[in-house]
């Protein structure tokens, strides 16, 4: 998994370097309006291909926000179920009280949503990168203070991730489901295709910067708006989400063993008071995270609201929009994450896997191919546009059948 996250992340840095070089490249031959993914495609690889693209632009947004939702209600819903109770002088359901911090947490993201420009979440940005690091940070201390070991890798709820035949045997006698029915443990190298398979897409996910690169780049001021700087940004932007992710995959895996969750904070008990603070910075990154999401998604449904309404491409969002599409989008988030599951990693391994593998290598991979000059070039671009293929295919076809068992 750590090699395989480490391969990923270097090809995602080169095809967030070669998605900006091919915009230049098309600017340079007198192609104007390259301010979103979807434009650039267009310059590219003509109108079909971009409007495929910008369906999958529109479906990742979604999905991905639909996926923040849902992590807001895990984090969230331990914590203040509690508080709720007590306001309301009922005990509310665990199914009422996820609806009601998610309904809450709508409120915020449809404010934050209806910022004008990207560049005007950088601050929410980086207080996302501050909470997502308080995280790694405690993950890494307990996996140090005690490790996981044969026998003795419960969390705290119970769970072990790490156990003998004796404890299986005990499990079975007892109908208990602390183990996983396996004794792998901690281990090397994965033991199943499938889980190798099933993290592409999530890895995929984690790394998707993409659609929102185009746009980032061009509200870069002027003096430092270049290919060989982006490059540089690229790279810085990448290596703080390996640097983050890794640690925190490692850390997880060497404290929960097998059981290690989807959502690794499910592994701690709600009692513990860093782990409760860890859920309020999670619930703080993704609440940054969501506008972030949101944004190519809102240039792709205004592209369709200007057709639609025959008005002249080209004109500018106004605030009556923002506000109405920021209300619309955010409700229908709303309504997806309350009744069609809340499976986390289930909903990011299909986004990633749908959207994302080919979001991220394969169309920045057909853009170098069309418009790069050097073969080194192309070829690096071949072999991005098959990564991005098999990631859709092969993850894909284990997310499904996951979700379908």
């Amino acid at each position: 998994g750590a090699l395989l996250l480490l391969l990923l992340a270097a090809l995602s840095f080169v095809s967030l370097a070669f998605l900006v070089q091919a915009r230049a490249r098309l600017a340079d031959r007198g192609h104007a309006q390259l301010a979103a993914y979807g434009e650039v495609v267009r310059a590219g690889c003509g109108g079909v291909a971009a409007s495929c693209v910008e369906v999958l632009v529109l479906l990742y947004a979604f999905g991905a926000c639909w996926g923040y939702l849902v992590l807001l209600a895990d984090v969230l819903t331990p914590l203040l179920n509690p508080l709720l109770d007590s306001l309301l002088h009922a005990s509310l359901s665990n199914f009422a009280a996820r609806t009601v911090i998610m309904a809450a947490c709508t409120v915020i993201c449809a404010l934050l949503c209806l910022l004008r420009r990207i560049s005007a979440l950088r601050y929410s940005s980086a207080l996302a990168v501050l909470a997502v690091l308080f995280l790694v940070v405690m993950l890494v201390n307990d996996s140090i203070r005690s490790p996981c070991r044969v026998g003795a890798c419960a969390d705290e709820t119970g769970l072990e991730g790490w156990c003998t035949r004796a404890q299986l045997v005990e499990d079975d006698a007892r109908a208990l489901k602390r183990c996983d029915g396996t004794t792998d443990g901690v281990q090397a190298w994965p033991q199943d295709s499938s889980n190798l398979f099933r993290s592409l897409p999530l890895i995929a996910f984690a790394l998707q910067c993409h659609i929102q690169g185009a746009s980032v780049y061009s509200e870069m001021p002027e003096r430092v708006r270049t290919p060989r700087v982006w490059t540089s940004v690229a790279f810085a932007a990448i290596a703080i989400v390996f640097c983050l992710y890794m640690p925190t995959g490692l850390a997880g895996y060497a404290k929960f063993g097998v059981q290690t969750q989807g959502d690794i904070l499910t592994n701690f008990n709600v009692k513990d008071s860093l782990a409760d603070l860890a859920r309020g910075c999670i619930a703080t990154a993704a609440l940054c995270a969501f506008p972030m999401q949101h944004y190519p998604g809102r240039i792709i449904i205004h592209k369709i609201f200007l057709t639609v309404s025959k008005s002249p491409a080209g004109t500018e969002m106004s605030m009556r929009f923002i506000v109405v599409e920021a209300l619309a989008f955010c409700l229908a988030v709303l309504a997806l994450s309350v009744s069609a599951g809340d499976s986390l990693s289930a909903i990011f391994q299909l986004v990633g896997a749908i959207c994302g593998g080919t979001v991220i290598f394969s169309v920045p991979g057909v853009l170098a191919m069309r418009t790069a000059e050097s073969r080194l070039t192309r070829g690096v671009g071949l072999l991005l546009l098959l990564v991005g293929g098999f990631i859709a295919v092969a993850g894909s076809y284990v997310t499904l059948v996951q979700m379908g068992a």
